[in-house]
């Protein structure tokens, strides 16, 4: 019974913080258009620990990356074993271009491409996905993620097949350059 109680008390004060902070009605709801509750900006408009590095100078990152075979880490019981291949293991060229707000566009050449890559940049660390440039030719497709320290892009490519056939990872380290040219 003592557990009920308990498990009972928990869960209301669980209700309670997110009524609380899912709220979002402002205490200036009844207020007189001329207060001073009322002019006050919404909390939203604060900027937030998320917000997007600006960018000035520096709108593009090239440079190289070098791919090599993953595995794939299986729940005990599961037997599935994915083909040999070379398919994906190599070097190639990442570019990247970041807008003014923040968002992410670039390709990937090489073992690995041709891919296009969308994402954003948010203080100084970088998360995007890229896709094949040519869907039907079932390639690589993934995530790509990475953080700008002392002038550079530095990070990883974590990606598969369309059909898993191969696993790959791959590191990179991009310097400051001029943008690439938009996907066609």
């Amino acid at each position: 019974m003592r557990a009920c109680a308990c498990a009972a008390g928990a869960a209301a004060v669980v209700i309670l913080v997110l009524l609380a902070g899912g709220c979002s009605k402002g205490s200036s709801e009844g207020a007189p258009a001329g207060s001073a509750s009322a002019s006050a900006p919404p909390a939203s408009a604060a900027p937030s620990a998320s917000a997007p590095t600006q960018v000035a100078k520096t709108t593009g990152w090239r440079g190289p990356y070098k791919s090599a075979a993953a595995g794939i880490t299986l729940p005990k019981g599961v037997n599935w074993k994915v083909p040999e291949t070379t398919e994906g293991v190599g070097e190639g060229t990442l570019a990247l271009a970041v807008e003014p707000d923040g968002r992410v566009t670039g390709s990937i050449e090489g073992a690995l491409g041709p891919a296009i890559v969308d994402g954003r940049l948010a203080n100084d660390e970088v998360t995007a996905v890229f896709r094949r440039q040519d869907p039907a030719d079932h390639g690589f497709t993934g995530t790509l993620s990475g953080a700008i320290t002392h002038g550079h892009l530095r990070g990883t490519l974590s990606c598969a097949l369309a059909d898993v056939g191969a696993v790959r990872t791959a590191t990179f380290e991009l310097e400051p350059g001029p943008p690439p040219e938009p996907a066609r």
